[in-house]
C-alpha cells in the first residue's frame, strides 16, 4: 500500500520512544541516529521545539473533503490514550508482541523501548469496545509508520486480530493523529480512515473477517 510519505523528521521523532512516557529520555545514541537521518534527507534548520509548527502545514485527515460524500460519526477516537502495560488483561492477551519487545531491547545495543498504548471504540454497536493498539518504537516503527491493530473480544474472552497495519498514527509525545469513524457501516462495522492515506477508507470484509481498504 502506498501511503502518502511526509518528512523524514516526522518519522523520526514516531520511532524511539519509551515505555513510560513515550517520547522521552532519547538518550546521545539516538539523537545521533537522529540527526544522521535528518542530514541524509538534507532537512536543514527543523528542531525539535518547531516540529509542531511544521506539521501544521500538512493535513492527516481532509475533513472537508471527506464531509462531502460522507457523515462522520467521531472526528478522532484518538484522544484518550491508555497504557497497554497498564492493562492486566491485555497483556496477557498481547503476550507474544510484549516478549517479543523486551528479547529486541535487551538485545540493543543502546538505550531504547516501545510505547504501547490504545484505544477503546465499539465499531459494530455490539456494546463491547474493540482496541485499538498502538505499538511504536524500535522494532515496531518504520519509514511507513507504527504499528496499529485492532482487537475485539471473542465469545471465549479471548482477542481476535481484525485489523493490522503499519501508518503514521504515533505523534508527538502521548499524542496521535486522529482516526476518523463514518457513520457508514459494512456488514455491520463501522467504516474508518486512517491519517496520512488521502482520505482512504476501510470496511470490514465479512468473508476476512477482518478490515479491508475499500480501494
Amino acid at each position: 500500500m502506498n501511503f502518502r510519505r511526509i518528512p523524514i523528521i516526522i518519522i523520526m521523532i514516531g520511532t524511539f520512544g519509551i515505555v513510560t512516557g513515550c517520547g522521552k529520555n532519547i538518550k546521545e545514541p539516538l539523537e545521533k541516529l537522529v540527526e544522521e537521518e535528518t542530514e541524509r534527507a538534507d532537512v536543514e534548520n527543523v528542531s525539535t521545539e518547531n516540529l509542531e509548527a511544521e506539521l501544521k502545514k500538512y493535513t492527516p485527515i481532509d475533513y472537508k473533503l471527506l464531509k462531502q460524500n460522507h457523515e462522520i460519526l467521531e472526528e478522532n477516537i484518538c484522544n484518550n490514550p491508555q497504557s497497554v502495560y497498564s492493562n492486566a488483561y491485555l497483556c496477557e492477551q498481547l503476550n507474544d508482541m510484549i516478549n517479543l519487545t523486551k528479547e529486541a531491547i535487551d538485545k540493543s545495543e543502546y538505550d531504547v523501548a516501545v510505547c504501547a498504548e490504545y484505544f477503546l471504540f465499539d465499531f459494530n454497536d455490539d456494546g463491547i469496545n474493540e482496541y485499538v493498539v498502538s505499538f511504536s518504537g524500535f522494532i515496531w516503527s518504520g519509514s511507513a509508520g507504527n504499528t496499529v491493530r485492532i482487537y475485539q473480544k471473542k465469545e471465549d474472552g479471548n482477542l481476535e486480530k481484525i485489523y493490522n497495519v503499519t501508518v503514521q498514527l504515533k505523534g508527538f509525545k502521548h499524542e496521535y493523529w486522529p482516526i476518523a469513524v463514518l457513520k457508514e457501516k459494512t456488514n455491520g462495522y463501522y467504516d474508518f480512515v486512517l491519517p496520512w492515506t488521502n482520505n482512504r477508507i476501510w470496511q470490514f470484509d465479512e468473508e476476512k473477517n477482518k478490515y479491508d481498504s475499500s480501494e
